[in-house]
């Protein structure tokens, strides 16, 4: 699950905290992740890394954020919001270790994205 550090800082949450997240919908449990890149008022989890059933190596890894939401009508359109689902995080107190692969979203002075 991915949240804006301010809103972790906030929850005293770090990377690999383990929390619930949970809706109308149902209850997931993801470790966090802090990313600059989202919203202060949003968290954020990408579809398709959860398995429930697929083939020994793949059974039980993630979870299905899809489970959680809500669809939200528009009664003029008939148009669905799925993206307005509203969650409560609830920390576990749990905490799992966590790769990384990403490095840093800045150079640190090395000049490499300098003018061509």
């Amino acid at each position: 699950m991915e949240l804006n550090p301010a809103t972790a800082g906030e929850l005293d949450l770090r990377d690999g905290d383990l929390v619930e997240v949970s809706s109308q919908a149902g209850t997931v449990t993801a470790p966090v992740l802090r990313y600059q890149g989202v919203r202060p008022d949003v968290i954020a989890m990408p579809l398709g890394q959860g398995h429930q059933a697929n083939g020994r190596y793949a059974q039980g890894r993630g979870v299905n954020p899809a489970s959680l939401l809500v669809a939200q009508g528009d009664s003029a359109t008939g148009a669905l919001a799925w993206a307005a689902t509203r969650v409560a995080l609830r920390k576990t107190g749990e905490r799992v270790r966590m790769t990384k692969t990403g490095g840093v979203s800045r150079t640190l002075g090395r000049q490499i994205l300098g003018p061509a």
